[in-house]
């Protein structure tokens, strides 16, 4: 995966860090919030607001520059095929755009978002489908930063 030296990821070490170690606390948070009574909702809520505070930053950074814009509309682009088609399916576990796939990242990344996104469906499926409890909305956030930094690090495989 080529990188610039001043990122990891697409992001620069500053946001990256705290980001990743947020997610990676949440992934341990979640079941033991879950399935557990060891932790507070006040615990849950705090992690909460600061995991979603990440993700607000990283979305931010996104959004204003145009470099990750143009890289996600390049991956847009290799996605549908030529010529456009509006929707085209990829399997979990295709070898570029799947959930291990070369363009999403590699490192630890690739299975810190699976378990991430596993927790989020779990903890989904464990409510009951309500939009209730802090463990979801915490699991919730932890795969949005998941997604976020998959999102920011097309720009290392689609460079302007």
């Amino acid at each position: 995966m080529p990188t610039s030296r001043a990122q990891v990821y697409g992001l620069e070490p500053i946001l990256l860090c705290p980001a990743l170690l947020a997610a990676s606390a949440d992934a341990l948070i979640v079941p033991v919030a879950r399935f557990t009574t060891l932790l507070s909702d006040n615990v849950v809520r705090g992690a909460t607001l600061g995991s979603a505070a990440m993700l607000a930053l990283i979305f931010l950074r996104a959004l204003v520059d145009p470099t990750y814009h143009r890289a996600v509309a390049e991956a847009n682009r290799q996605m549908q095929g030529d010529p456009p088609r509006v929707f085209r399916w990829i399997p979990w576990l295709d070898p570029d755009w799947g959930l291990f796939g070369a363009f999403f990242g590699g490192g630890y990344l690739a299975p810190l978002r699976a378990v991430l996104l596993a927790e989020f469906l779990l903890a989904l499926i464990t409510s009951g489908f309500e939009r209730s409890g802090p463990a979801l909305w915490l699991a919730a956030v932890a795969a949005g930063i998941a997604v976020m930094i998959s999102l920011t690090q097309l720009k290392d495989h689609f460079p302007p």
